[in-house]
């Protein structure tokens, strides 16, 4: 079976914090829990602005299963947070805001100022740095993207059939930082790892499928 294409949620509201840190706590950043933008707007409209689960889902422009199982993992990671006593960090996930959308025109890459908040000195691509920069006019969630590579943790070999016969370069074998991921390919340091998800049904150890996009 294909992958479900996941839309790009929006995020209203950034939040005026980077996050949270227990008190007398010395824990480093590598142990804290990272809250997705889209998951912290979950809990900003469902248990902030006491909105109902149908009204958060339109306001983030998924389905309300969608935004039921954002808000889901939003609180499992706070209650995780909160009885280990580590950080939350707020960053990454599939989150776009109201800001303008970018195009560069070196390597390609369409980016959105996910914290329009803060004052951008120079416009550059976050990928390969480059300042030959165009406002870009799209619909992040009408296919106006053409995507033609796609980088990976592992992956099944039915998803990976149907990428492929979709014209979809798939690397797998990445992980880490997104930006990075990005930047290593463009510099030629990626190649496919060959190695792919062989068995679903063990309870899936594969945790590599959503790392930070």
């Amino acid at each position: 079976m294909s992958p479900r294409p996941k839309n790009i949620r929006k995020v209203n509201n950034m939040p005026s914090v980077a996050g949270f840190k227990p008190i007398a706590s010395n824990i480093c950043r590598k142990d804290a829990i990272f809250l997705h933008f889209e998951e912290y707007e979950a809990i900003r409209l469902c248990d902030y602005e006491m909105k109902t689960q149908q009204e958060a889902s339109v306001s983030m422009g998924v389905s309300r299963p969608t935004l039921s199982r954002i808000y889901t993992s939003a609180r499992q990671k706070i209650a995780q947070a909160l009885v280990r006593g580590v950080a939350i960090m707020i960053e990454g996930g599939v989150a776009y805001t109201d800001s303008e959308w970018f195009h560069c025109g070196v390597c390609g890459f369409v980016f959105n100022n996910i914290k329009p908040a803060l004052k951008i000195r120079k416009m550059e691509c976050p990928v390969c740095h480059s300042n030959d920069i165009s406002i870009s006019n799209i619909n992040i969630n009408k296919n106006e993207i053409m995507i033609s590579v796609m980088l990976a943790g592992n992956m099944g070999q039915g998803a990976l059939n149907v990428l492929t016969t979709h014209h979809i370069k798939v690397i797998r074998g990445c992980s880490g930082n997104i930006l990075d991921v990005a930047t290593d390919y463009l510099n030629g340091k990626l190649t496919d790892s060959g190695v792919g998800c062989s068995s679903h049904e063990h309870h899936h150890e594969c945790h590599e499928h959503n790392h930070k996009e």
